[in-house]
């Protein structure tokens, strides 16, 4: 999964603000951040409040809010607030200490700054506690912004020791390594002693003890002379210091241009920390940098899909669209460590067709732009660099051919073969402890060249000649069943039988002839279609359907035929290599259809003529007559529609009509069974479609349920049973139906 950068800013030596209100009418910011002791006086630091767009009311005093973190108010007077420059003349109720932590300002209306003009308050304070120094402008009902802003530092001690933020580390010892400037801020002049500086660095990190480092005091009163002999080890740095006398100031020296990085040990998210002491030097531990992995990204073209037919032979058809894997940052994708790209199961890589490459050394350039193993030109000779392990994509001796100063970026794409009978999007994932979490696109979709159209037969078993319903085969695209190829359709568990019959309805493809092979259905090309996919319509067809069968579901499969079958192209033939010589797998099969026989008892054992009772039904009654016996209906009470249809219960009126007749419910189809001597009978809740012996035929009005009863119409019952309309009565002054 791709990640993104969280950028964590730290306070120090930051003016930080709460965003302020949607139409701000004040710029509000401090002139300086103090450093000083707790329980110190803060000078010199002032509040500023411009009118940025001129919109203040100045028909009205201004009225607001000032409110204190880790400091207390002093004596703040009359005169002490300027405006423009020239102290207000305000009175000293115009300045109201509500707190230690807060007061209230008062600004007369013709006192207000006009537009571009500013406020400046002096926040003569006294800090109560270590950190941030926080002061809070809550305008009330004024104009003005609301903000909260850092004017000091405050620390128990006589130094401060900060860092701007922290950084993102990687494994790599290169530019994205550099963390920023640690200060070391004097609160009292002279703190800082002739000694030794220690920064010592914690967790599974290292400093770069390759380079120097840089060394500055803005006072000029503590010196030394950087050098990368000051690293003790890989974890700690010892910097000797010179200190002149107190009487050049307070020191504030910067230590600048360390490179942290992580080791094999680092985990994403672990945070490195320096510890520094010595030379009088208050002990203060800094968050300096995260460790992240995430540098490297994995993107994809916005174009549509490319379609790859499963089976087919390797082609220009059958390559992906770009990708390209691309450093955000120079020097983060980890070239000696590991990195592939990874397809599905059902996919084999053919080749690997860089498109573009930048932020190579010098010289480097694939050899070969369409490769299924590359190399890669170096000046002297050529190196292996890209292999193909059957759908993973192998990348090794990436060091080799990275410039560690550049942001690399290379885009490929990819030839792919796919699996007979494998469909959906056909993704690709960069892998690898190169370049951190794994990452996914999608590259091209997988699709059936042809498709296999025709209706579930619900059969019972039998011997021979069993019809069923007709079969379209539909190309894909032109030329998807190739000249000289056949295709084979298998039943589960049955044998297609002679007599079928055959037509060309579309296309321009011919057949040379469609026949049964040791009970297979074999369809073979002679001339494959060119403008138009073909479609080929096999009727007539019939099944032989041994006794053994068991009730269930049985399946129609494409199955492999030899060398010339025209769907299998990639089948692995023997040892590994398929015949036409491409990437190649085991599939031997593919399913096309689940039910395409519905076996639903044993063979012909009665035949239609079992009605020996008369069944009567009367709208809303509880009971119905079969023949002399009076039948309780448990609820299934029969009624009329709104679209005025005599509705009956079907379980109850059938199993009533005859002893043999049975009544099956599948849940999961929400579908009504009925087996009556040599019919099957079948209806859909919610469908207006009987189908009898697998032949459909529309019904009155759609089948219901109501109160956990099935429901369809009285003449489409009857007639579905086999009943003429001789057979079928209704009386309407009795609303009584009478079958048989």
């Amino acid at each position: 999964m791709k990640r993104h950068l969280a950028f964590v800013l730290s306070a120090a030596m930051v003016i930080s603000a709460v965003p302020g209100t949607a139409f701000a009418g004040s710029d509000n910011r401090v002139s300086r951040v103090a450093v000083v002791k707790t329980d110190e006086k803060i000078e010199n630091v002032n509040l500023i409040i411009e009118n940025k767009d001129g919109d203040w009311n100045t028909s009205e005093d201004l009225k607001f809010v000032l409110s204190l973190e880790n400091a207390k108010w002093l004596d703040l007077s009359k005169g002490d607030i300027e405006s423009n420059g020239t102290p207000l003349a305000q009175s000293d109720s115009d300045i109201q200490k509500i707190s230690d932590r807060e007061i209230a300002i008062t600004v007369d209306s013709t006192e207000i700054p006009a537009e571009g003009k500013k406020l400046t308050i002096p926040l003569k304070t006294e800090a109560t506690g270590n950190g941030d120094i926080k002061v809070t402008v809550d305008p009330r009902d004024s104009e003005l912004s609301s903000g909260t802003y850092t004017y000091a530092k405050a620390t128990g001690g006589s130094t401060l020791t900060t860092i701007e933020k922290k950084v993102d580390l990687t494994e790599s010892s290169g530019t994205t390594s550099k963390i920023k400037p640690i200060v070391i801020d004097e609160t009292v002049a002279g703190t800082i002693t002739e000694g030794t500086i220690k920064l010592r660095l914690s967790g599974d990190f290292k400093f770069d003890t390759s380079s120097a480092y840089k060394f500055s005091d803005v006072s000029g009163r503590v010196t030394t002379t950087p050098s990368k002999d000051h690293f003790v080890d890989s974890t700690t740095l010892e910097i000797p210091v010179k200190a002149a006398d107190a009487s050049k100031g307070r020191s504030k020296i910067s230590i600048s241009g360390l490179k942290v990085y992580g080791t094999d040990d680092a985990d994403v998210g672990d945070v490195a920390e320096i510890t520094v002491s010595g030379a009088g030097i208050d002990k203060t531990t800094l968050e300096v940098g995260t460790f992240v992995q995430y540098n490297v990204g994995f993107s994809v073209q916005d174009k549509e899909l490319p379609v790859i037919y499963s089976g087919a032979k390797a082609s220009d058809d059958t390559e992906t669209l770009e990708v390209t894997i691309k450093e955000s940052v120079a020097d983060s994708w980890l070239g000696n460590r590991k990195t592939e790209i990874h397809f599905p199961e059902e996919v084999r890589v053919n080749g690997v067709y860089f498109e573009d490459y930048d932020g190579l050394k010098s010289g480097q350039k694939p050899q070969d732009e369409y490769i299924n193993k590359d190399k890669w030109e170096n000046g002297s000779g050529t190196q292996d660099i890209v292999s193909i392990d059957k759908n993973k994509v192998k990348f090794t001796n990436l060091s080799s051919i990275i410039d560690p100063s550049k942001k690399t970026e290379l885009t490929m794409k990819f030839n792919l073969s796919v699996e007979p009978g494998f469909t959906g999007d056909i993704k690709a994932t960069l892998t690898g402890t190169a370049i951190g979490d794994d990452q996914t696109v999608t590259v091209a979709k997988a699709a059936m060249p042809f498709t296999v159209e025709t209706k579930s037969n619900e059969l019972k078993i039998d011997y021979r000649n069993t019809p069923i319903n007709d079969i379209t085969i539909k190309e894909a695209y032109p030329g998807a069943l190739e000249k000289g190829k056949t295709l084979y359709l298998e039943a589960e568990g049955m044998e297609f039988e002679d007599g079928l019959k055959y037509e060309v309805t579309a296309g321009d493809l011919k057949v040379d002839k469609v026949k049964t092979e040791k009970g297979k259905l074999a369809i073979t090309i002679d001339k494959e279609s060119v403008k138009t996919p073909g479609e080929i319509k096999i009727s007539n067809l019939s099944l032989y359907m041994g006794r053994s069968l068991a009730a269930g579901d049985y399946k129609l499969s494409a199955v492999y035929g030899g060398t010339n079958d025209t769907f299998f192209q990639n089948y692995n033939e023997k040892d590994g290599v398929a015949a036409n010589g491409t990437n190649n797998f085991d599939t031997d099969e593919v399913k096309l259809m689940s039910d395409f026989v519905k076996v639903i008892t044993a063979g012909r054992d009665q035949d239609d003529s079992t009605f020996t009772k008369q069944i009567k039904v009367t709208i809303g009654a509880e009971t119905m007559t079969a023949g002399k016996e009076e039948i309780n209906l448990n609820g299934a009470v029969a009624y009329i529609s709104e679209d005025n249809y005599t509705m009956l219960p079907v379980r109850a009126v059938t199993e009533a009509l005859s002893d043999v007749a049975t009544v099956t419910w599948d849940n999961a189809s929400r579908r009504v069974t009925i087996i009556f001597g040599s019919r099957i009978i079948g209806m859909t809740i919610g469908s207006n479609i009987m189908t009898i012996n697998g032949t459909e035929f529309p019904m009155s009005s759609k089948a219901v349920i109501k109160n956990d009863w099935t429901y369809i119409p009285l003449r489409d019952l009857g007639y579905a049973l086999g009943l003429g309309d001789d057979k079928i009565q209704w009386d309407d002054a009795t609303k009584t139906a009478t079958l048989n």
